[in-house]
């Protein structure tokens, strides 16, 4: 059984659902395997949990755009 993980920014429900019938079609084409073969995991990190380049993302959101 096949699992699909992504982590990011917390969504709304309806986006969740939308991503993960996604992800389950593409891979379940993928793996050649029915839908109900393929698990799909989504983990939520609001911005006062990630940090880039030393810094958090809730504090400085440039940080996601800067090279």
């Amino acid at each position: 059984m096949p699992n699909v993980e992504v982590s990011g920014p917390p969504l709304s429900d309806e986006k969740k659902r939308e991503m993960a019938l996604e992800m389950t079609e593409c891979a379940a084409r993928g793996y050649g395997l029915p839908k109900q073969a393929i698990v799909v995991v989504i983990t939520e990190h609001p911005p006062q949990n990630v940090c880039v380049a030393g810094r958090m993302v809730c504090d400085d959101r440039a940080v996601l755009t800067e090279d």
